[in-house]
């Protein structure tokens, strides 16, 4: 249930979001939305930030989250015993069937007086750094049998062409079945050459390394206009930066980093004991980057197929989301 109250709460505004520890409370609707919420197609979230009050306070927190002292899944029991049993070593093979994890979440609060039993504010800023190794990255691939029975058929190709796939396509190191490709003589329609496909995992003999860096910032003031007005101001700001999950083709990530920012005006009047207004102005804005150039589409296609995935049609993209919002609420509290 949101808060109500016959007198404005020092402190109190209602957003949309907040870092988890600068929330004093939150309201979660998921149907039956009020007027103000309607034409949401899920929930709609609304939460209550702290605020400083006559004292100072402020916490700091740190928390390691990582899997280094997790037991292994059965999949990953089951890879961990085969990559043994192919006589790798002990680390090595704990590398291959599974990622090491390690997530930093660390950062403070800080809120107290401007103008005591006036005016105050509230500071929060927190960081998330996750690092970790990938240790599958696959994708299908031609077997050493289908590369030396392209090579012996290479006079049947354009010029270039088996040039161009064996250096965009490694050879498959895991011998896992996805079925075959068929090249037939375009002549006679003859079978000429059969390619066995299987599996290529990038990150076979090593994890590859992978970093996300995500920061947040909360500022916020509220003031006393009188004993029954009280206003405040709300800024968010955070920024998430991703060089994109390891492909099983090196240069193909796909990256992105994303801000977002929101600033709001609150102003709770109450107008009677038992009569409350809240007057609110948001602006928001959220801006992504995919900066990747990325080549075009190759693909070879038969019963199975082999492609080069992304393309240069829909990258880089950039996206810049600019959202206003004016509200007003009027609550008339009846009986006890």
């Amino acid at each position: 249930m949101r808060k109500q109250s016959t007198a404005p709460f020092p402190g109190q505004s209602l957003i949309k979001t907040g870092p988890p520890e600068a929330i004093d409370e939150f309201q979660l609707i998921t149907n039956t939305f009020a007027a103000e919420f309607g034409r949401n197609a899920g929930s709609y979230v609304n939460v209550l930030t702290r605020s400083g009050d006559n004292q100072y306070h402020g916490i700091a927190h740190y928390t390691w989250q990582g899997n280094g002292l997790n037991s292994l899944t059965t999949q990953q029991q089951r890879d961990y015993n085969t990559l043994r049993s192919q006589g790798m070593p002990d680390k090595q093979a704990l590398r291959g069937a599974r990622s090491v994890i390690v997530d930093n979440v660390y950062g403070g609060t800080l809120g107290g007086p401007i103008k005591k039993d006036h005016t105050f504010f509230f500071n929060s800023l927190d960081f998330d750094d996750l690092r970790q190794t990938v240790s599958n990255v696959t994708r299908d691939a031609i077997t050493q049998d289908g590369v030396n029975a392209l090579m012996a058929n290479s006079s049947q190709f354009t010029p270039g062409t088996l040039d161009f796939l064996l250096k965009t396509f490694p050879v498959a190191n895991v011998p896992t079945n996805r079925g075959q490709i068929t090249f037939k003589n375009p002549a006679d329609g003859a079978t000429n050459v059969i390619v066995p496909i299987n599996v290529f995992n990038r990150a076979l003999n090593n994890g590859i390394p992978y970093r996300t860096d995500f920061w947040r910032y909360l500022a916020k003031v509220d003031t006393k206009i009188n004993s029954k007005d009280q206003l405040s101001f709300r800024y968010i700001i955070d920024e998430l930066n991703d060089p994109g999950s390891p492909a099983p083709l090196a240069g193909q990530e796909i990256g992105q980093i994303t801000r977002n920012q929101s600033f709001t005006i609150n102003d709770v009047y109450a107008i009677t004991s038992n009569l409350i207004n809240e007057s609110r102005i948001t602006y928001s804005r959220r801006n992504m980057r995919f900066l990747e150039n990325l080549p075009r589409t190759f693909i070879i296609r038969d019963a199975s197929s082999l492609s080069f995935p992304n393309n240069n049609i829909n990258y880089p993209q950039f996206r810049t989301d600019n959202a206003y919002e004016l509200t007003d609420n009027l609550s008339l509290i009846r009986g006890r």
